[in-house]
């Protein structure tokens, strides 16, 4: 399943979603951002069993977008 996160703003433009993977005994979990900053598009995905950790990935997400020029 996919489902959209309210995240804060990043860069000009952004978007986050929640992935969830599902088999016949495990599910992995995964939090994805698409991230346009100027001309530099950044894609980040953060994926662990049994879950994420949002503040985690939110912290990475800071990061990465201040890297950008």
């Amino acid at each position: 399943t996919v489902r959209p996160i309210r995240m804060p703003h990043y860069g000009n433009a952004s978007v986050a979603y929640a992935i969830s993977l599902s088999g016949k005994h495990v599910t992995v979990k995964a939090d994805y951002a698409i991230v346009r900053k100027g001309g530099v598009i950044l894609a980040l995905l953060e994926g662990s069993y049994p879950s994420v950790s949002l503040g985690q990935f939110r912290g990475f997400l800071t990061k990465a977008v201040a890297k950008v020029k």
